[in-house]
């Protein structure tokens, strides 16, 4: 989320989370493959000047998501590939993620003969087989996660693809062999493009065949400086929503931009120019979501995801749905109906307004994550139109006219310009709640109206509501093992247990006392620090997962606290620094500003410190941060301890920032704006000196708490016993 100075702020969707605020290091829970994936990066030397050369933003936006693996779709070095280019601008840049890299070569790496600067760089020099593949070949596979990575050679004039050749061969044995239930192929060429330069590469048509036939899921490429995302299609173009190949072409590595074509090709969906950056992959089990992250300074994005073809189930469920109803109103003719139509219009003079419902069922309860809407256009706009909430939805096709029209709600989306006989995808994703009817209105206020196809056209060409819901999950987590308890002090009692399993990943435990709840933990511990000293209780947990699913409670354990020996004091201490950094900013300092903001892109990172004085020989029962809200989140960050505490807030950046220790103190969950949090920290002090505290984040949507500069420090409270 940017944040500047000024403190702008966009609107956020509030999400209900739950501050975990347990003492101890969070379930060590394998995270999902994140993958970037992009081509046509570098510029070199010889690269003509006046070209934009953004190949280090957009290497900082991949940076940033400290991905598992880096999918290169080739022209990763301009202008010949050559190895002194490589390491000269490449390496600096891209090549810091080298390491996680599995590159394909494009057409600009085989300038210099046999690609040897490409192969030299990844696979070491003169080196016959590396991260790149065999010399001499370019084509290779690996499995990440559940999923199954192939990465080919388009260069088809150098390394053939044709049926029967060495690599098609390969491929057809390699997808064969392959046991992993999503597949996902890269190469440079894209089998289509509706860049202006016409690179439809029918070369490899074989090798889409290859994939199509075992069931793969995905194909990226690059070539075509742009970024095209068309729907799952079979090998001749056709539209398949069964067995289709999605292709997306991710040609935004930062070299340069062209054009689209004024006629797209049938099956593209999506189509950018002028926007540099990567596309971020989730490699999930049986479902993969993807989403394009521009450079610092752009904002144009897209998102989607899909369910994997030969998976036997997926914690994830996209559901399409065709209209229940479909037609327009038109001023001009205000008693008319038009239901029976195989077209609907939008259109501003006359003035004409199309209305769509859709069934929507299956959610079941579940999140969704997104509702995109596809329309067929029979008649090109300049407009594609305003696309609004409908509340009403009992009108019917064969009898909405102009005059009973029901009253549109809040815009939800927009098209531009649309050309005739394509399709084309608008982003709808705050009409669907959950199961039940939705409708929705198309306006304009173009006089160049738009033709849409309707279900009346016929199946191929009807309307679709493609909702993509959260994974779904109806399996509890493991009953929790018997907890130990501790009376670490006559007001403090530590429990700790072994980590439960669930089908998809344990979120917390609820921690019962004396049979009632008590509280709540994101980690196999907890402190309970409401009990009295001399006084005995019950303990037992149950553990739960994301969708609500809870285990039964573990066995019971009792334990009984000392009596109090000492007297208990309260001390509160303001933060005397505090600051932020940031990674795309790396020498930049923050000090003097009047909020410290987290975030996970672009990275920024927050660090308070304390003077802590008065504990003496007292123990610390309970230490806690108190926090006002300047930027609401969905996710109030993670916290952790800060050792060395010689920082300085007017001096502190990215590249000069402590480390924090590995150890979570605590997370918060929602944030609101101008909103008091008390945030349990008890780990992060054991006695007086100074005590430092880092506030760090992995969520996109980042948010900010006020700094000692607005006049609402930071307060850390300490109870000692």
């Amino acid at each position: 989320m940017p944040v500047n100075t000024h403190r702008q702020r966009a609107l956020r969707a509030a999400a209900a989370a739950l501050a975990a605020c347990a003492v101890g290091a969070p379930a060590a829970l394998a995270a999902d493959p994140v993958v970037v994936a992009v081509g046509d990066m570098a510029c070199g030397a010889d690269t003509p000047a006046g070209t934009d050369c953004l190949h280090a933003k957009t290497s900082d936006v991949a940076v940033g998501q400290n991905p598992d693996a880096v999918l290169t779709l080739g022209d990763d070095q301009y202008e010949q590939g050559q190895l002194s280019n490589f390491n000269t601008y490449y390496g600096p840049t891209w090549g810091r993620l080298k390491s996680v890299t599995r590159p394909t070569a494009g057409n600009h790496e085989y300038l210099t003969s046999g690609a040897a600067g490409y192969f030299d760089y990844f696979n070491g020099s003169g080196a016959t087989a590396g991260p790149a593949g065999d010399r001499g070949k370019g084509y290779y596979s690996f499995n990440l996660g559940s999923w199954h990575l192939v990465a080919l050679n388009s260069n088809c004039t150098v390394v053939s693809c044709s049926a029967g050749s060495a690599q098609e061969s390969w491929l057809r044995a390699d997808l064969a062999a392959n046991t992993a239930p999503c597949t996902l192929a890269y190469w440079h060429h894209p089998r289509w493009s509706s860049d202006t330069n016409e690179l439809n590469s029918t070369s490899v048509d074989p090798l889409m065949r290859a994939l199509y036939t075992s069931g793969a899921d995905l194909v990226l490429s690059g070539h075509a400086h742009d970024y095209e995302r068309y729907l799952p299609q079979d090998p001749d173009g056709a539209p398949d929503t069964t067995r289709g190949l999605t292709e997306i072409i991710v040609g935004t590595g930062g070299r340069s931009e062209v054009s689209f074509s004024s006629t797209p090709n049938l099956n593209s969906i999506v189509r950018k120019t002028g926007t540099y950056g990567v596309l971020r992959l989730g490699l999930h089990s049986g479902y993969y979501d993807h989403k394009f992250l521009p450079i610092a300074g752009q904002t144009w994005s897209d998102s989607g995801a899909g369910d994997c073809h030969n998976a036997a189930s997926s914690q994830q469920r996209q559901l399409t749905f065709t209209p229940s109803g479909d037609t327009y109103a038109d001023s001009g003719r205000p008693s008319a109906n038009f239901g029976s139509g195989t077209t609907m219009s939008a259109d501003g003079s006359p003035q004409r307004v199309s209305y769509l419902k859709f069934p929507v069922s299956g959610l079941n309860g579940t999140s969704v994550k997104s509702a995109k809407l596809r329309l067929y256009v029979k008649d090109p706009s300049v407009s594609g139109g305003t696309f609004n909430t409908v509340a009403d939805t009992s009108w019917g096709e064969s009898t909405l006219t102009w005059n009973n029209r029901p009253a549109a709600g809040a815009a939800v989306g927009t098209l531009g310009s649309v050309a005739k006989n394509r399709w084309y995808e608008a982003d709808v994703t705050p009409l669907v709640k959950g199961d039940g009817t939705v409708a929705v209105r198309i306006s304009s206020t173009s006089s160049d109206g738009v033709l849409y196809a309707t279900a009346e056209a016929g199946t191929a060409l009807a309307p679709q509501l493609v909702v993509t819901a959260a994974p779904g999950d109806t399996t509890a987590p493991s009953t929790p093992v018997t907890p130990t308890a501790t009376a670490a002090s006559s007001t403090r009692v530590e429990l700790t247990w072994p980590d439960s399993t669930d089908s998809v990943g344990v979120t917390g435990y609820r921690i019962f006392r004396d049979d009632a709840p008590a509280g709540t933990s994101s980690t196999s511990t907890y402190a309970d620090m409401t009990v009295a000293a001399g006084s005995t209780h019950t303990y037992a947990v149950a553990a739960y997962d994301a969708a609500g699913n809870e285990s039964a409670q573990s066995g019971s354990v009792t334990v009984t606290t000392p009596a109090s020996t000492t007297t208990a004091a309260t001390l509160t201490i303001d933060a005397t620094e505090d600051t932020y950094v940031q990674d795309n900013l790396p020498s930049s300092n923050f000090g003097i500003d009047t909020a410290t903001i987290y975030d996970g892109s672009p990275r920024r990172n927050v660090f308070l410190k304390f003077p802590v004085s008065g504990v003496g020989t007292r123990r610390v029962t309970k230490a806690v941060l108190r926090l006002k809200a300047d930027n609401p989140s969905v996710f109030g960050g993670s916290f952790q301890r800060v050792a060395n505490t010689s920082w300085s807030q007017g001096t502190m950046t990215w590249n000069t920032q402590p480390t924090a220790d590995t150890t979570v103190l605590a997370t918060m969950g929602a944030t609101a704006q101008d909103a008091m949090y008390d945030i349990d920290v008890t780990g992060l002090v054991s006695g007086d000196g100074m005590a430092s505290v880092r506030i760090s984040s992995t969520n996109a949507d980042g948010g900010g708490y006020y700094s000692t500069e607005s006049g609402i420090p930071a307060q850390l409270i300490l109870t000692t016993g």
